[in-house]
C-alpha cells in the first residue's frame, strides 16, 4: 500500500543525530503542521525526498505552520549541504506541496532548497513564509540541476549570505511571484 493520510502534528523535535526533524518520502495526502524544529546537527529540519526505493508522491503534501530554527547541516564528508526544508526528488517527482505559515531562522544552510534529481518538483506553493538568517546559503535555492517550479506569495527573505532567491547555473527551476 501507498503511505497517506500521515500526519506530524503538535511536535517540539530538538537535536536529531544523523536525522532528519521530520521526513516523508511518498504517498499522499500527508502533512507536516504546527511543529517546532531546532538543532539538526546534518540534515533538515524537514525533508521531502524519494531516495530509499519509495511509492511515488501524489494528491498533496502541506507543510504548515512550523517553526524551524538552526536547522538544515552537512553530511557525507560536508559533500551534501542541507537546507532547514529541503525538497529532493532523487528517483520521481514530487508533486502537490504545499509551504505556508511558516518561520525558518537561523538556518546552517538554505531556508528552502530544492536538490538535484532524476525527478521534478512541479508547481510547490510558499506562501506567508518568513526566512531569516540563511547563513552559508540563499533564502531559497534552486540547485544546479533542479527541475520544476514554485509559486511564491508573501515570502519575505532577510540576511541571507547569498540572496532572497537563486537558482544555480544549469536549473530548469523557475519562480514566480514574491
Amino acid at each position: 500500500d501507498i503511505g497517506h493520510d500521515n500526519t506530524f502534528r503538535d511536535n517540539t523535535i530538538q537535536l536529531p543525530w544523523r536525522a532528519n526533524g521530520i521526513a516523508i518520502y511518498g504517498g499522499y495526502d500527508n502533512s507536516i503542521e504546527n511543529n517546532l524544529i531546532s538543532d539538526t546537527a546534518n540534515y533538515p529540519g524537514i525533508m521531502l525526498a524519494t531516495d530509499h526505493s519509495p511509492l511515488p508522491f501524489s494528491g498533496t503534501t502541506l507543510i504548515a505552520n512550523n517553526g524551524l530554527y538552526r536547522t538544515g547541516g552537512a553530511f557525507w564528508n560536508e559533500d551534501q549541504e542541507f537546507g532547514a526544508i529541503t525538497i529532493f526528488p532523487q528517483t520521481h517527482d514530487i508533486v502537490g506541496v504545499t509551504i505556508r505559515d511558516t518561520d525558518i531562522v537561523d538556518s546552517t544552510y538554505d531556508g528552502i532548497q530544492f536538490k538535484n534529481g532524476g525527478g521534478n518538483m512541479p508547481d510547490v506553493k510558499i506562501t506567508n513564509v518568513r526566512i531569516d538568517q540563511s547563513n552559508n546559503g540563499s533564502g531559497i535555492l534552486a540547485m544546479g540541476g533542479a527541475r520544476g517550479n514554485a509559486i511564491l506569495s508573501n515570502v519575505t527573505v532577510t540576511n541571507s549570505r547569498d540572496g532572497d532567491v537563486a537558482k544555480e547555473p544549469g536549473s530548469q527551476f523557475t519562480f514566480t511571484g514574491q
